[in-house]
């Protein structure tokens, strides 16, 4: 998981991007990937966009308006294959 841009800033538009691979390393596609936001305020929970021709296979996004200043904890689960959490820290 990385963030675009890589130092979030509190209100301003983010990109989740998402790499998944299985346990041969290789592209995970045709998934349904969803993401939960847990942090100093109220996130709605987000589906993944997935768009191999744009992204590369196993690649998949999540655009969001903003979210406040603070730790998030991101919790990224694919329907049939476990989760995984991530810190996310978001400044002024």
């Amino acid at each position: 998981m990385f963030s675009e841009p890589f130092q979030p800033q509190a209100g301003a538009p983010l990109t989740i991007n998402v790499v998944v691979v299985d346990a041969k390393g290789d592209p995970v596609t045709g998934k349904k990937v969803h993401a939960t936001f847990s942090g100093p305020a109220a996130a709605p929970p987000l589906d993944a966009v997935e768009n191999t021709a744009e992204l590369g296979p196993g690649r998949y996004r999540f655009t969001l308006p903003g979210l406040e200043a603070g730790s998030w904890k991101i919790t990224i689960a694919m329907s049939d294959a476990g989760s995984g959490t991530y810190d996310l820290d978001v400044t002024r």
